[in-house]
């Protein structure tokens, strides 16, 4: 989920720490074959901890600040034909 401080001030962030800048924050959520309730918190947003934030020279990564965030995205890493139906998707707080 990026925010305004985790994006690359070369974009439209306010991000200056080089590839650091890339590392989002995300939460993983299993993927199942019926449909599924899937409840993320804020709380549960975390950086990648093996790259970028607080890695050779890096900064610490910033607070997730949720009145920043710019967009949701979705990642999957799946090399074979699927459908992802989202269905009644809410931000609450």
């Amino acid at each position: 989920m990026p925010t305004r401080e985790t994006i690359a001030d070369t974009a439209y962030g306010e991000c200056t720490a080089g590839n650091a800048c890339f590392n989002q924050y995300s939460v993983t959520v299993p993927a199942a074959a019926a449909w599924t309730v899937a409840t993320v918190k804020f709380a549960e947003l975390a950086v990648n901890p093996t790259w970028g934030w607080g890695i050779g020279g890096a900064p610490p990564a910033p607070v997730f600040n949720k009145a920043s965030v710019t967009e949701l995205q979705w990642w999957i890493n799946k090399s074979t034909p699927f459908d992802l139906w989202l269905d009644d998707l809410r931000i609450v707080p």
